[in-house]
């Protein structure tokens, strides 16, 4: 009987110290964006605005947020850049914290026109998995970058055209000019 008991105290002893165990677990948890946030671009999602993560010329931003007294520990997000999947974390020279939000929102900087996939965090702080959030807040369009004209084809094969016949007329020209001095 003493021996049941002393089993079910330890057992009962492990289960409460696994109890803070697992409430602590919630630190560090990973978060992703909301479903309807990701596949946007920054033209095509809802809420634009350029104060807190300006764009600079060729570039839109996109400003990310975790909710509560979190604080992000680490960041990535996949972005689709010029046809190719491109990830951006924490440590990136695009990944900027505005001076009122450092350790609360994050800016990334992309080129102009990218998909944003999906963004995901981990963090630290009192909150469970059920009222932490993580979001994409708005994001800034930023102008293209100029375009650089091309010059159409028919313009250029008369105009190269016009060099070669030129050239050779002119080389023939000397020609006849250095032949007719010599037999002066």
């Amino acid at each position: 009987m003493k021996r049941r008991l002393f089993a079910l105290l330890g057992m009962l002893a492990l289960v409460f110290l696994a109890l803070p165990a697992a409430s602590a677990s919630a630190d560090g948890t990973d978060l992703h964006i909301k479903a309807d946030q990701r596949n946007v671009t920054a033209g095509g999602f809802v809420t634009q605005e350029c104060t807190t993560c300006p764009a600079a010329d060729g570039y839109d931003t996109f400003h990310f947020v975790i909710s509560d007294s979190l604080t992000i520990t680490s960041f990535s997000a996949t972005f689709l850049v010029n046809g190719s999947e491109v990830t951006y974390t924490l440590a990136s020279s695009n990944v900027t914290s505005p001076a009122s939000q450092i350790g609360k929102g994050l800016c990334v900087s992309v080129p102009s026109g990218s998909t944003l996939i999906d963004a995901s965090v981990s963090y630290t702080g009192a909150a469970t998995n059920t009222t932490a959030q993580f979001n994409l807040s708005h994001t800034c369009v930023g102008t293209p970058p100029p375009a650089v004209p091309e010059a159409p084809y028919a313009v250029l094969i008369p105009l190269t055209g016009l060099l070669v016949v030129g050239g050779a007329w002119a080389i023939r020209r000397r020609r006849n000019t250095r032949s007719l001095g010599g037999l002066a």
